[in-house]
């Protein structure tokens, strides 16, 4: 699903049952793979790969050449400099990995 004022730049792969939300922008090169949901406001970089399974919360953005391992979660507004393990749930600026207490 592609919702309104969704920018997809050249070369990017979608994979299936994706949701690029509202206002969201994938860039140049990237692939999203099947599952993955990048909310609204979120931003990738260049040559991005966000793997099954992933969600890229709102407000959200992942530098480029970074990958989202399968099925972790990047929390709202959290900015992505490092490559996010798989299952891994991270928050901040820049992001790490959420702390379980």
């Amino acid at each position: 699903m592609i919702c309104a004022n969704v920018v997809v730049n050249t070369g990017v792969v979608i994979g299936a049952h994706v949701i690029l939300n509202t206002a969201c922008t994938v860039d140049h090169h990237n692939r999203v793979g099947n599952y993955a949901h990048i909310a609204p406001g979120a931003h990738t970089g260049g040559e991005v790969v966000i793997e099954e399974g992933a969600l890229v919360g709102i407000g959200a953005t992942v530098a480029p050449r970074v990958s989202v391992g399968a099925w972790a979660t990047v929390g709202a507004g959290a900015v992505v400099t490092r490559p996010v393990p798989p299952g891994v749930t991270v928050v901040g600026v820049p992001a790490k990995p959420l702390q379980k207490g």
